[in-house]
């Protein structure tokens, strides 16, 4: 049986910080971004964002 791993969250001020700070190096900024995109969709596993592609990406509405 597998346990369970403990929940653990980014401080407000420091996710704040992530979402303002943008990265001189190409590479930390890249990072940066699937970060906050992850984030912002219920947290997607990294894998699963280093694998999409704009053919993944479905428009509703013109949205």
């Amino acid at each position: 049986m597998e346990e369970e791993t403990a929940k653990r969250y980014l401080p407000q001020d420091s996710m704040k910080n992530l979402k303002i700070t943008v990265m001189n190096n190409r590479v930390l900024e890249t990072a940066r971004r699937q970060f906050l995109f992850s984030y912002y969709f219920y947290r997607i596993s990294f894998i699963g964002t280093a694998l999409l592609t704009k053919q993944n990406i479905v428009r509703y509405n013109g949205g």
